[in-house]
């Protein structure tokens, strides 16, 4: 048993070494910041008339000294054999806020709402603003180590990239990391099909990678923005350019190949020049007006 978190986290550290020839799963849970308020001493003094904000620093100060083995460790190795990590908190404080200074007795924004950070494989760089519950985190963590959760499980994985509702039914996609994509569709956006594989129109495979599988709504149809593996793009990590998008059939759930178009082709070739290539950060399901012609 340890009296600081900064001793967990060197226990954690220790565990973490002792099992590197192996897969691994760690938890790490610390107390602070909570109340009552009383950061280490060096954290006091710079935060002199805060200290809940010294207690953030001097978490942050500890957990660096984990977190920054894992991310820096293995320069040479690929975003696969990266760790994943995942940071958040059980709960947030509300420091005066609606007359309560601590939490558990309103359910406030300022006690509600938490930090959620994700960083590994699986994971590309970006903002997501979608809503996000702790009973995702299982899910997610399934999906970016290849395993299949059950199927009653609450929650939803993460790194489904988009969702929208077309025609009175909700469609999501699903990333993997066995060079396909998935996708499923709901009546009421709580019970879904069978994942179904990316094909198109005429039952060929579209090989896809974790980068981008995004809905475009308009009023004309469901299309699907996407990358995928073509001639063009053999040396370029993940299929990341060009950028496609086509329409979907919604009744098969297929792409229709004769609509497919290329909004944003590739630059360079990802091997000589690989800093060249436009790197699309995730965005939102865009509901495209009736003014607009997609593709």
């Amino acid at each position: 048993v340890c009296s600081s978190d900064l001793g967990v986290v060197a226990l954690a550290q220790r565990w973490w070494d002792d099992n590197a020839s192996q897969r691994r799963f760690l938890w790490l849970h610390l107390f602070d910041p909570h109340a009552p308020y009383s950061p280490p001493p060096a954290f006091a003094l710079r935060y002199p008339e805060s200290p809940y904000l010294g207690e953030v620093a001097a978490t942050d100060s500890h957990l660096s000294l984990l977190l920054e083995g894992l991310l820096e460790q293995e320069p040479a190795a690929t975003n696969d054999q990266r760790p994943l990590v995942v940071f958040t908190s059980d709960h947030g404080e509300s420091l005066g806020e609606h007359g309560e200074f601590s939490h558990g007795l309103f359910a406030y924004e300022a006690t509600l709402r938490v930090p959620l950070v994700v960083w590994g494989a699986g994971v590309e760089p970006g903002l997501d603003s979608r809503a996000a519950r702790h009973i995702d985190l299982l899910p997610t963590i399934a999906q970016a180590v290849g395993i299949d959760p059950p199927g009653e499980l609450p929650g939803r994985s993460l790194l489904e990239p988009s969702a929208t509702r077309f025609g009175g039914k909700f469609y999501i996609t699903i990333r993997a990391e066995d060079d396909h994509g998935y996708q499923s569709v709901s009546a009421d956006g709580l019970n879904w099909a069978p994942k179904q594989r990316w094909v198109w129109d005429n039952g060929d495979p579209i090989n896809m990678s974790t980068t981008q599988q995004h809905w475009l709504t308009h009023s004309d149809g469901l299309f699907l923005v996407y990358t995928r593996k073509d001639k063009s793009n053999t040396g370029v990590i993940r299929w990341r350019a060009p950028l496609y998008v086509a329409q979907v059939d919604p009744r098969t759930r297929r792409p229709i190949r004769a609509t497919e178009r290329v909004v944003l082709p590739l630059t360079g070739d990802g091997v000589k020049h690989p800093h060249s290539l436009a790197f699309i950060g995730h965005f939102n399901t865009p509901q495209a007006p009736k003014s607009v012609v997609v593709g």
